[in-house]
């Protein structure tokens, strides 16, 4: 996942990694920062863990990438319209109760 900035300002909960890299893009290097979402949702989705990267110089969109679209059990392309289906069962993980 790629996060433009002003999206990467509206993320509540994340841990910034120490990472710090050059991407080879289509438009291309770009020096990038990582973080990890603790928890956001997508088309209803809730994605948590999610690895993150936040150009230097801002690209002004955002873009799901492979570890977003492998949360999800099927993904249908039907001309310009993309439909996500449920959750990844291999990706699924039990969240243990909190503690009261």
């Amino acid at each position: 996942m790629v996060l433009s900035h002003e999206a990467a300002q509206k993320i509540d909960s994340y841990a910034r990694l120490a990472d710090t890299e050059k991407l080879l893009t289509a438009g291309g290097v770009v020096d990038v920062d990582w973080i990890v979402i603790k928890e956001i949702a997508f088309d209803g989705h809730v994605m948590k863990n999610l690895k993150a990267a936040i150009p230097r110089k801002d690209v002004g969109v955002s873009l799901l990438g492979q570890n977003g679209l492998a949360q999800f059990a099927s993904i249908h392309i039907d001309g310009d319209h993309l439909t996500f289906r449920g959750s990844s069962p291999a990706l699924a993980k039990k969240v243990p109760p909190e503690n009261d």
